[in-house]
């Protein structure tokens, strides 16, 4: 069934967590009369209809769970008015459109998690620009334009997910050369130019995924510098030269996978002296 519009008769309620049940319908426009509302969870329903703008009446809202149903129209610009907003977790609906630019300047802003939807535009400009921001997931939409800067250069970001995008440019310097990242997954778009150096001693990156993209030039020797690295993909770009020995220093590197590039050159001993490697993939390549 639906969920009641009588209950916004519930004026005292802070929480409301109806999420991982058969809920239909749309979600109630007369949930805005609830002024003490601070955190609102429908997700995991089958709710279907717009997002009511008049969410943005609830200026105590805190946290907003809205994942796995089946909204469809825009996302309301007017969210943004919620100056308290901690956490927006829209992922797996059907939602169109762009990111309200004014999502960037939130202040309490942790997490956002817009991914598997239909959003169309560029990431606003402004998102990173506030301390808070750790987890950012935009991933599998129809996303263009570049990387911000602010997004890039955050020193709060800990995982960036954007792949499955048409995002395009080169890749922010700073991206790699942050103090906070420890995951940045960007496979499956259009970015091109070189993959950029290393020049931080003590990253926090673990998870680094830039595969399927037009990413050219040569690997990084520097890219060895990421001590605390798990995981690179970098298959199916355009990466040309040799693969530098310092990834095989890389003392917690358990998959590197460097398939359908255009390498060249012997593989370095030390890759076959790693213990800690558990996957290596570099078929497709013209290395002996």
């Amino acid at each position: 069934g639906s969920i009641a519009p009588c209950i916004a008769n519930l004026t005292w309620l802070a929480r409301l967590q109806l999420s991982n049940n058969s809920f239909s319908g749309g979600v109630p426009s007369e949930l805005g009369l609830l002024s003490r509302l601070t955190n609102l969870n429908l997700s995991m329903n089958t709710l279907e209809g717009n997002i009511p703008p008049e969410l943005s009446a609830c200026s105590q809202l805190q946290i907003v769970g809205l994942w796995n149903n089946s909204l469809h129209g825009e996302i309301p610009h007017s969210l943004s008015q919620c100056k308290r907003l901690q956490e927006i977790d829209l992922s797996n609906n059907k939602l169109q459109g762009g990111i309200p630019p004014a999502f960037g300047d939130l202040p309490e802003l942790h997490i956002l998690v817009l991914a598997y939807n239909m959003l169309t535009g560029n990431i606003p400009p402004s998102l990173g620009s506030r301390r808070h921001l750790t987890y950012v997931d935009l991933g599998r939409n129809f996303l263009g334009g570049v990387i911000p800067e602010f997004l890039a250069n955050s020193s709060s970001l800990q995982v960036l997910r954007l792949m499955s995008n048409s995002l395009t440019g080169e890749l922010p310097k700073a991206l790699l050369n942050t103090l906070s990242l420890g995951a940045i997954c960007l496979t499956r778009n259009n970015f091109v130019g070189s993959i950029p150096s290393v020049t931080v001693t003590s990253s926090p990156l673990k998870h680094l995924y830039l595969g399927e993209n037009n990413l050219s030039g040569r690997i990084p020797f520097s890219l060895g510098n990421l001590s605390s690295l798990l995981h690179l993909h970098l298959t199916n770009n355009h990466l040309v030269g040799s693969i530098p020995e310092s990834l095989g220093y890389i003392p917690t590197l358990e998959k590197l996978i460097l398939s359908a590039n255009n390498l060249s050159g012997p593989v370095p001993p030390s890759i076959f002296n790693m213990s800690s490697l558990k996957s290596l993939t570099i078929a497709e390549n013209s290395l002996v």
